[in-house]
Order: C-alpha cells, then sequence, then structure tokens
C-alpha cells in the first residue's frame, strides 16, 4: 500500500465559534444565569444553571416512541457528584456508582413537576438529566435542579407549559419541596409539626409566588431561542364502530363490578371480544375502549356516582388485625377494599441509612421507613429484581407521615418500619401509615399523637370538578390528582401531590387539604380502639446526664457490675450510648432523678480544687482511703494535720481534691 504524503504538516482548521445564548437574574442575592449553546450541543436541548459556586448541567435528549406506549415515557436522572465539593467518591474503585436512594427520590420529585406539563398526548421517549457539577455550600440544589429541569424543558423542541421552577424550604421543623408554575401548583412533597390546613396552604403558596423572578428569566431564554416546537403525531386514532356503540351497556357493568379482579378479567374479556369484531389495529381498538371507559368513570363521579358505589366524600371501611407477627416488636395488618398491607416494626442497635444529599448534614433520626410493592400485589406474574424507583419513593412518604411525630424507645435505638403490600387497588401508602401507627403503639414506641393517611383524588371537566376521598386504582389512573395528606387530631404534617392537570389553582389544593383534614377524624376514629390496648400503663420519666469519656468506665464498673447496682437500687433502666451520653428511665420521677445524680457524681468530670464531704473506708500508716459519691482515692500522711492512727474507719472527713496521679487514681488532702 503507498500512502500519499500530507502536503503540509497537520493544523488546526480556523472554525468560528457558536455564540452560546445567555440569560441572567437576581435570585437571593446572587444572579442567576442560564447558558444554551455552550456544552453538550448534542443533546435535543442542554443548558448550564449558574448561581454562584453552584453549577447544574441540564440535557433532555428525545427520541422515538417505544413499540407499545401508553403512557408518558419519561426518565428522570438526578445526580449529586463528590467532585462538586473537592470530594474523592468512596469505595475501593473510587467511582461514582448507582444512584443513592436520596438521588432516586430527587429524580422522582423533578419527574413529577415535568410529567404534567407535557402534552397528554406525547409519546416519545424523553430522558431528562441533571448533574451537579459544582455545589456552593448552602445552596438549594433541589430547587435550582427543578428549575433547570423546567428552562430546559421550556426552551426545548418538545410542547411545555412551561415555565416550571422551583425550590426546597426548611423552617424548623418543617420541609417542603414545591413545583409551581404561575397558575398554580404542579408538584409538592414535604412534612411539618402538625398544622392547620389552611395556614399550610397560605405558607405554600406565598413560597411559590416568590419563584416569579425565575419563571420570567425561562420565559426570555426560551424568546431569545426562538425553537420550533415540534408536537408528537400519533398514527394511532379513536375509531367508530357499531360494535363499541352495543360494548357501552356490557362496559359499565365491567367497571362498576366492586372486586378489582373480576373487574379487570372482565375488562380484557370485553376488549378481546372488540378486537375481534373490529376490523382495525388491536392498539387502535384498546385505545377507543380506554377513552370510552376513561369517559364513563368521569362522568359519573362528576355526577357523584363512583365505581365501588360509594359517594365522593366517602371512606372504604377498614379491617384491623393486630399483631398478626409473635416475633416482630410491633405488627399490623389492615384491609381497605381491595388494598392490604402488612406493617412490621423492629428495634435495633446502629445508625440508620443516610436520607441526605450532598450539602445536607447528616440527620440523626432514629426512624426509617421501608415499603415494599411485590408483582402478586396486582396480580402480575413476573419476578422482581430489586427495589424500584417507586418503593423508595413511597418509603419516604411513609417516613415523612410518622417523624414529626415519633418518640424513640431509647436514645440509642433505632427503629424500623416495613411495610408490605399484600394487594393493591389504590392508596397503598397512606393504609401504610394507619398500620404503621398500630404497630409503632405495640412496639412500645408510639407517635406523639396517632397519625393516619388519606388520598384525595379529582375529577376535572369544563362543566365541572368533583374531589374524591380514598381513591382506588382506576380513580387515580383515570383521574386528574392523587393527593396523599397524612395527618393527626393537631393538623396535617406531610404532603404529596401528583396532578395531571398541568398547573395546578391553589384555590383546588386547599379545598382538597381541608376535606383530607375532615377525612381524618373518622380514620383515628376507627384506630383508637386499637391504640389503646397498647398505652402504658405508668408514666415514663427519663433523665439525661452527659459523662465524661474516660469516666464511662467507671459509670459501667467491671463487666457492668456498677450499672447494675444502681439499676437494681433505684428501680431504672440506663443506658450509655457512644458520645457518653447516659439516659435514665423508669416510672418513679423521685428514683429516676436520684439516679441520675448518682450517675452523675460518678461520670462527671471532676476539678481540682472541689471539696467533697467523704467516708473513712481503710486507715494505712501512710495515708487513708475514703470515698464520696461513687469516687474512692486516697489522703497521703504529707496531706494531713495529724498521724493516720487518730482516725477511725467510717468517720466523716471534709477532703479537697489536688489532682489525679498518672494511672488515674484521685489525690486528696485534708489542708488544702
Amino acid at each position: 500500500m503507498k500512502l500519499t504524503p500530507l502536503s503540509a504538516p497537520p493544523a488546526l482548521c480556523d472554525v468560528q465559534p457558536i455564540e452560546p445564548t445567555r440569560v441572567s437574574r437576581d435570585w437571593l442575592g446572587q444572579p442567576l444565569t442560564l447558558t444554551v449553546g455552550e456544552v453538550a450541543q448534542q443533546a435535543t436541548q442542554a443548558l448550564t444553571l449558574e448561581h454562584g459556586q453552584t453549577v447544574i448541567l441540564a440535557t433532555l435528549t428525545m427520541g422515538n416512541p417505544p413499540p407499545r406506549a401508553d403512557f408518558r415515557p419519561l426518565m428522570v436522572d438526578y445526580r449529586e457528584r463528590p467532585g462538586a465539593v473537592g470530594s474523592l467518591p468512596g469505595g475501593m474503585n473510587k467511582r461514582e456508582g448507582r444512584p443513592s436512594d436520596y438521588e432516586v427520590r430527587v429524580s422522582r420529585l423533578i419527574d413529577r413537576a415535568l410529567r404534567p406539563l407535557f402534552d397528554e398526548g406525547e409519546r416519545r421517549e424523553l430522558y431528562v438529566t441533571l448533574d451537579v457539577m459544582s455545589a456552593e455550600q448552602g445552596a438549594d440544589l433541589v430547587g435550582l435542579a427543578l428549575t433547570a429541569a423546567g428552562a430546559v424543558a421550556h426552551s426545548s423542541p418538545v410542547p411545555f407549559a412551561g415555565p416550571m421552577a422551583g425550590s426546597r424550604l426548611t423552617s424548623g421543623e418543617s420541609e417542603w419541596v414545591i413545583g409551581a408554575h404561575r397558575e398554580g401548583v404542579v408538584m409538592l412533597e414535604g412534612t411539618t409539626t402538625p398544622s392547620a390546613h389552611d395556614e399550610v396552604t397560605e405558607a405554600l403558596e406565598t413560597s411559590a409566588e416568590a419563584l416569579a423572578p425565575l419563571w420570567d428569566l425561562a420565559d426570555e431564554l426560551k424568546e431569545a431561542l426562538n425553537v420550533a416546537k415540534r408536537p408528537y403525531e400519533s398514527g394511532l386514532t379513536l375509531l367508530e364502530d357499531p360494535a363499541f356503540d352495543e360494548a357501552l351497556t356490557p362496559l359499565a357493568e365491567v367497571l362498576s363490578t366492586r372486586d378489582k379482579r373480576a373487574r379487570e378479567a372482565g375488562y380484557q374479556t370485553l376488549l378481546a371480544d372488540l378486537q375481534t369484531k373490529v376490523d382495525a389495529p388491536a392498539e387502535a381498538v384498546a385505545l377507543t375502549l380506554w377513552s370510552l371507559a376513561r369517559a364513563w368513570l368521569r362522568s359519573e363521579a362528576l355526577e357523584g356516582r363512583r365505581q365501588d358505589g360509594r359517594a365522593p366524600h366517602e371512606l372504604r371501611a377498614m379491617e384491623v388485625r393486630q399483631a398478626p407477627l409473635a416475633r416482630a416488636a410491633g405488627s399490623a395488618l389492615i384491609t381497605r377494599g381491595s388494598t392490604q398491607v402488612l406493617v412490621n416494626v423492629t428495634h435495633g442497635p446502629g445508625d440508620a441509612p443516610s436520607s441526605t444529599g450532598l450539602l445536607d448534614r447528616r440527620s440523626k433520626t432514629q426512624l426509617f421507613c421501608h415499603y415494599n410493592f411485590p408483582p402478586f400485589a396486582t396480580h402480575e406474574a413476573r419476578v422482581s429484581r430489586g427495589v424500584s424507583r417507586r418503593e423508595l419513593g413511597h418509603g419516604m412518604v411513609i417516613q415523612r407521615a410518622l417523624e414529626p411525630l415519633f418518640q424513640p424507645k431509647k436514645q440509642n435505638l433505632m427503629t424500623r418500619v416495613r411495610s408490605d403490600v399484600l394487594a393493591s387497588d389504590g392508596s397503598s401508602s397512606m393504609l401504610s401509615v394507619c398500620a404503621a401507627t398500630l404497630a409503632l403503639a405495640e412496639a412500645g414506641a408510639p407517635l406523639l399523637h396517632p397519625v393516619v393517611g388519606v388520598s384525595v383524588g379529582l375529577v376535572s371537566e369544563p362543566e365541572g370538578a368533583t374531589l374524591l376521598m380514598d381513591i382506588t386504582g382506576d380513580e387515580d389512573f383515570y383521574g386528574d390528582m392523587d393527593l396523599k395528606v397524612t395527618g393527626c387530631a393537631e393538623g396535617v404534617t406531610s404532603l404529596h401531590l401528583d396532578n395531571k392537570l398541568g398547573a395546578l389553582p391553589w384555590s383546588v389544593l386547599s379545598e382538597a387539604l381541608k376535606a383530607a383534614s375532615e377525612a381524618h377524624a373518622p380514620l383515628l376514629g376507627a384506630l383508637a380502639p386499637f391504640i389503646e390496648r397498647f398505652e402504658a400503663a405508668k408514666p415514663r420519666f427519663e433523665e439525661q446526664v452527659q459523662l465524661a469519656p474516660q469516666r464511662v468506665g467507671r459509670v459501667i464498673g467491671k463487666q457492668g457490675a456498677n450499672l447494675k447496682a444502681l439499676c437494681a437500687e433505684f428501680e431504672v433502666s440506663i443506658d450509655i450510648n457512644d458520645d457518653a451520653l447516659a439516659l435514665i428511665t423508669g416510672h418513679d420521677e423521685v428514683k429516676v432523678k436520684a439516679a441520675a445524680d448518682q450517675v452523675r457524681a460518678q461520670g462527671e468530670p471532676l476539678k481540682v480544687g472541689e471539696r467533697f464531704e467523704a467516708t473513712i473506708d481503710q486507715v494505712k500508716d501512710y495515708g487513708v482511703f475514703v470515698s464520696f459519691k461513687g469516687h474512692s482515692g486516697l489522703v497521703h500522711v504529707s496531706e494531713m494535720d495529724a498521724q493516720p492512727s487518730s482516725f477511725k474507719q467510717g468517720e466523716a472527713l471534709t477532703v479537697t481534691l489536688i489532682g489525679v496521679d498518672q494511672r488515674g487514681r484521685l489525690k486528696l488532702s485534708l489542708k488544702a
């Protein structure tokens, strides 16, 4: 092979660089800048968000629709890179692994804020990524990621009813993540100490109004880019055939069947029959039947009728079985309609798994909640491989509901709440909250106030709208909203909003919260008889004493002898954690305080120069050994005004601490 030599030495081409598009607004005292055209130009749309030292890369990539798409195929990935704060990844390989549980939960938050703003008929695969490249201490990474995601979708070729921006709000014991539009709320999740529903709505609406500069910035970027929107055009259309007219009555009968399994079997039989009668693609027949079912269910709801015969405000009856698991610390099995959950509570030492982000201080919570949704719960014949994103998200929904009112059983003890959904027809996470309240009471860690939960649905049409309490799976699927609200007799404790209307008016949210708060009362009444059996017969008192680390061994004693003696003498329980904090608990307030005084005397550091009333234990030629408040030491003859022989065992003396020798023994004096 003969190569043609190069005519000249290699050199870089002279290419005119593309000028990126930048827009900027002041946000929280610093400029917030969105830049398009500088990086990631192979994505359908990409931008960087810069705020102070924080940099987030947001991308949206649009693909072809999958072969069968009866849903909006959207996937969101949020990642926090350790390099964003100048750290190395952990582990042997020093490389980022799979997303953490926290990153998955934030990904779900962003997904829920974006999904309702895309066109209802959108079926192209959409993949959105949010990568935190640099993070300034104290930055609201979740809120900035929501804002970046809304901006990249708003300025992309994909139709998107933006603008949308978000923020994470923390105040005291309250924490909220909100995604909002000018016309209302899009996504909401958070927890608070028990609060009145109207106070919660007012605070959240005020916070959303503060996002106006971010909405303006996203609009400015969209106008500057002037990207043409490309709507999705589906090849499937709704069919018109006499067979569908004949199927309306059987369809209404099937949809009115109360048993979920029977209802689904009847629907599939009707669909198969139509697909043999109608000369059209099977997907088109299925789409037409689905649209008829959706229209029928929504019209019935607007007229005050639901498929299981309930009125819009009615809740399904609950069947409760107490303590079904003998070896668990606490357990409860609750059935509501066709939904059934089993909650298991266990205690143990150790640390709760981290649920915080890159910039958050790791919380020292003693409660963690897990939620499992196996395939058999919805009659699916498939294998479950690992924990799904939905399971991670619903576990946090349960934890947010319980945590504001959780009382640890012991200072150094973890409590795990595990909810297994055994059958599902909607509202399984809210039923899990009810079951957890019972299981925690049995486990000896009752909540400060019992907590319950209810899911509120919505059907909205131009001619009217109605709220539905305690929604089923079909009402969630065909409806416009799923608002999960937990609370106690004192008020709301957490919210979790999914909606399909895009921007949900604040007035609708306010009305739904009011209805949910009213629904909590009958649920609390249904649980009350089961909680009463677990109420403690005696009040419980506790004291905490911070020990000197070097004196923990003295308090515990050889093989725990001193600690056991204190517990027996004062009839208390004493636990000492790794931070040398002693927790003394018991049912007699006087004895608890006396035990705390004794532990304090033995475990708190002694100061040179302190004087103590001591008792002589032994008399020796070189001095006397004395004891006081759990301590002992030597008064050497050189620190006496008289000979040791002039003292007697059991005699009381006032001694002064003058030092400690290399072996930790106390040096005492009668002269000082």
